[in-house]
């Protein structure tokens, strides 16, 4: 039986001389991992960068019991193309990716403000004129929503606004970078990164 989803594609990786296994995050806020076959290969079914990290797609696939499903084929729903045309926020997307694959879980089906967050993230960094305050935004409400930060008093200029209102932070250049440097601590700390 065929299924659709729609995800935001987190990594790839090439398993053989023509497939690749995709890891994804659906819009309930569960990774999911799949297997395309000849997907280096394949034109027709996967054109165009479609299973690139930070696509958003839909995607048809065979369920499998074991942790990895068989994509069929796969259409772009946003491709975030302004995101190649500067390497500052292709890089900022790609640490948000990164964010994600690790806090992300298979199965975990009551995260949807993970998906929204990662999407509304993306959708900025392709726009952005602070990508500095930006990445605050992001690690600030990662942060909150793992339960790290526990109180939304600690930081409410942030916590009570959606991420498209990160350019209007109002920060001193030295507690901006203070606040950049704690935040940055405390993720890699929580995500064992060293």
């Amino acid at each position: 039986m065929l299924l659709r989803e729609k995800i935001i594609v987190l990594k790839n990786q090439i398993f053989s001389e023509s497939d690749l296994i995709v890891k994804g995050l659906n819009q309930k806020g569960s990774q999911l991992s799949f297997i395309a076959k000849g997907a280096l290969k394949s034109k027709k079914r996967f054109r165009g960068g479609v299973l690139e990290p930070s696509s958003y797609i839909e995607l048809e696939f065979r369920f499998s019991k074991s942790s990895l499903h068989y994509i069929q084929q796969a259409w772009f729903l946003d491709d975030f193309s302004k995101l190649r045309t500067n390497w500052q926020r292709l890089n900022l997307a790609l640490y948000f990716l990164s964010i994600m694959e690790k806090i992300s879980q298979e199965g975990e089906e009551d995260c949807r403000e993970l998906f929204n967050l990662l999407g509304n993230s993306l959708k900025q960094t392709e726009i952005s004129s602070d990508l500095d305050k930006l990445k605050i935004y992001f690690q600030t409400k990662v942060l909150f929503l793992q339960g790290v930060l526990s109180e939304k008093i600690l930081l409410p200029e942030i916590l009570n606004n959606a991420i498209e209102k990160h350019e209007s932070l109002l920060l001193s250049s030295l507690k901006k970078t203070k606040l950049l440097q704690n935040l940055t601590q405390s993720l890699n700390h929580y995500l064992e990164i060293p």
